[in-house]
């Protein structure tokens, strides 16, 4: 979590350390919350005030500890009171500077809240550069975004957006002087040059394109935390990295009743509707890569197949042939008559469930966190359900 000195230091980027200091503690003693009821009777021309600078500080402090619908209310006011530029030409420069910062800041510390419309606007915009110029940890935040989703095609299609976002960027990185290009210009770039490794790209390319070492270093820091995105998008390693972890800088501001992020996962898919649960099955080949990859304990594939147990409707002929994959793929992953556990009984005329094999992978606290071991089964060569 970042304190209010911290805070307010990013914001006020042209006081004094004694006036930052003074300013926190100002806020700390005086600075009130805004409610959205509260923040509805902020005009344009209170910008200005120096009480509602510092209430805005304080709701972006209070937010860390818990999200609410205010922050989205405030950057939807920003928005429209500037034509949706975000440059503040009615106030002063360091007004100007206080509520471009505040903006920024409050939209990269909030990426996986905002809406999706907001999300590729920080994506394709100047906002991006700015993110990784004032040390915001612009890709565990953009990763929050991906821990939330309980299949594997809302994940590919969301990153391929966030990718597209990146790649239309036309702010300029780099002195007109000297090295000049676009975001859009370097990725492409960056996309045309080859590497030893698929791992090392992003590292080489800033290392040994002779444009890249023609920029200040921190124009290089800057294009390698863009490209770090960028790839990790592209690739796909954004979301399949994903692990129990907490944005640097900052606390969890959700953690459903302490749960980690697998649990969270089971919870989700348990509440799913039926056009979510045929969405999950469609991509599950890679789900169950995932599983693989990331070396899920059986106790949480036996859970899965549970609520697959509650959710399936086996009279649905959609439905049918993605789960008898699914399975064939958890087989071959090492979970012993995952193919068997629905099968067609000639007598009732259908697919059924067989209710043995369910018992006995019935998940019990014994078994809870113990690990499958499958360094030594390659993965299948078809992952592709559907």
């Amino acid at each position: 979590m970042l304190s209010l000195p911290i805070l307010t230091t990013q914001l006020y980027s042209r006081r004094s350390v004694d006036d930052i200091n003074n300013l926190a503690r100002l806020c700390d003693k005086s600075g009130l919350e805004y409610i959205e009821s509260s923040w509805f009777q902020v005009k344009q021309e209170n910008l200005k005030e120096g009480k509602v600078q510092l209430n805005l500080v304080k709701t972006l402090y209070q937010s860390q500890f818990g999200y609410t619908g205010v922050i989205e209310e405030i950057m939807r006011t920003l928005e429209k009171w500037t034509d949706e530029v975000l440059l503040f030409g009615f106030l002063d420069e360091e007004l100007q500077d206080f509520y471009q910062h505040f903006y920024g800041f409050t939209g990269w510390m909030h990426f996986a809240d905002l809406s999706f419309k907001r999300k590729m606007f920080f994506l394709d915009t100047r906002f991006l550069v700015m993110g990784c110029l004032w040390d915001v940890p612009i890709y565990a935040n953009v990763q929050r975004h991906f821990s939330r989703h309980t299949y594997i095609k809302g994940l590919q299609d969301d990153a391929m957006l966030f990718k597209g976002a990146i790649e239309r960027n036309q702010t300029s990185l780099g002195d007109p002087d000297k090295q000049h290009k676009t975001i859009a210009q370097w990725v492409e770039e960056f996309n045309k040059f080859d590497s030893s490794s698929f791992e090392t790209k992003v590292d080489e390319f800033i290392e040994n394109k002779m444009e890249v070492q023609r920029l200040e270093d921190l124009e290089r820091d800057i294009l390698h935390k863009i490209l770090t995105l960028y790839y990790g998008l592209k690739g796909g390693f954004i979301y399949r990295e994903i692990e129990d972890t907490i944005p640097a800088g900052y606390e969890s501001k959700e953690k459903r009743d302490g749960k980690d992020i697998d649990d969270n996962y089971l919870d989700l898919l348990f509440e799913s509707d039926q056009k979510q649960i045929q969405q999950w099955l469609e991509s599950s080949g890679e789900a169950a890569y995932w599983m693989f990859s990331t070396k899920k304990s059986e106790h949480f594939i036996k859970k899965l197949v549970y609520i697959l147990f509650e959710k399936i409707d086996l009279n649905n002929d959609d439905q049918i042939p993605l789960l008898l994959e699914f399975f064939m793929v958890l087989e071959e992953f090492g979970l012993e008559g995952a193919d068997d556990l629905v099968f067609f009984d000639e007598e009732k005329g259908g697919f059924v469930w067989d209710e043995g094999k369910l018992v006995s992978l019935r998940p019990s606290d014994q078994d809870d966190g113990a690990k499958t071991e499958p360094e030594d089964t390659p993965p299948p060569k078809e992952l592709t359900v559907g």
